[in-house]
């Protein structure tokens, strides 16, 4: 039996509090990785204060790994997205 585990894809929210702000905030990221316990993973260790963090698989790695996200043709968003992790 092959023990390589395949990627997925996944959407995880955090809710967590933004100290220089003063308040609570919400973010979503998709994030590809072998479980949800790995996706959870990869984006807390960009929060200091998380509230709640929760994730749930949108495309399962199955039989074939996912590699990359594909954008639709709409360059509003994609520039929202760019924008978004332009910190």
């Amino acid at each position: 039996m092959d023990d390589k585990k395949t990627k997925g894809l996944y959407l995880v929210t955090v809710e967590w509090y933004d100290e220089c702000q003063d308040k609570d905030r919400t973010n979503y990221a998709l994030v590809i990785a072998k479980d949800i316990g790995k996706a959870t993973e990869k984006v807390s260790k960009d929060f200091d204060y998380i509230n709640t963090i929760k994730a749930e698989e949108w495309i399962s790695g199955g039989a074939v790994d996912v590699n990359c996200i594909y954008l639709p043709d709409d360059w509003d968003l994609i520039y929202r997205i760019k924008n978004e992790n332009d910190y």
